[in-house]
């Protein structure tokens, strides 16, 4: 019996350190997330000469370099987390093997064009400040890298809506967490779906940063229980 208890007892601090680093890289996420979309505001339009002085000022290179490298930050976090939450949602719902790859795999698609997104918003910045030192390209190509950007970043964003639909029925159909999670789930999904059909997804990034917060402030709640 006391080999059971104990047992019990492990695999219970195995799952609470699991939720709360689920927790943890959701926050990290979102932040990482919020820094590398604010932290750089490309032009889209204007003369050439402002397209061509924004990108030639060393502020603006460096501010893109870090806006890619919190992209590929966020976009490793963002596995950690979606790992742990599909473990934690498949234990519930064992019915649910075929929904929980699917979570993951969207999430991988998504994790997959923020990279691109990413590398397109940096790739001026590390090729003016590196020691290779190249030349700011012209203009035409200025104005297209960042449309690449956020053409990527709006399917990662339709992929991240196919997640976080799916997570949303299996939190329904498993009972982890709340309900509450899976209705929020619902309509950020609509919401990023609708938004890409206009062609302005990334205009609703903060509805999947208040998603992922949502969620991870429930993986941490739960681990805190089980604990």
């Amino acid at each position: 019996m006391s080999a059971l208890a104990s047992d019990h007892l492990e695999q219970t601090l195995v799952r609470s350190a699991r939720g709360k680093a689920a927790g943890l890289s959701g926050i990290g996420f979102a932040l990482a997330y919020l820094i590398g979309t604010a932290s750089l505001n490309a032009p889209l339009s204007g003369t050439d000469q402002k397209i061509v002085e924004f990108w030639s000022d060393g502020g603006n290179q460096t501010a893109a370099v870090i806006s890619m490298y919190c992209f590929a930050i966020a976009g490793l976090l963002f596995l950690v987390f979606m790992s742990n939450l599909r473990v934690r949602l498949a234990t519930l719902d064992t019915r649910s093997t075929k929904l929980s790859e699917i979570v993951f795999g969207s999430g991988l698609v998504f994790v997959v064009m923020l990279f691109v997104s990413g590398v397109a918003r940096g790739v001026i910045g590390f090729g003016t400040k590196s020691h290779w030192s190249q030349p700011v390209p012209n203009a035409d190509l200025l104005r297209y890298l960042p449309q690449i950007s956020y053409a990527a970043g709006g399917l990662a964003l339709l992929a991240a809506a196919v997640a976080i639909a799916t997570t949303s029925v299996m939190i329904l159909r498993g009972g982890a967490f709340g309900r509450w999670l899976a209705w929020l789930g619902f309509v950020v999904s609509l919401v990023l779906v609708v938004a890409n059909g206009l062609l302005a997804g990334v205009a609703v990034i903060p509805a999947m940063l208040f998603w992922a917060l949502a969620a991870s402030f429930a993986m941490w709640r739960s681990s805190a229980r089980q604990a």
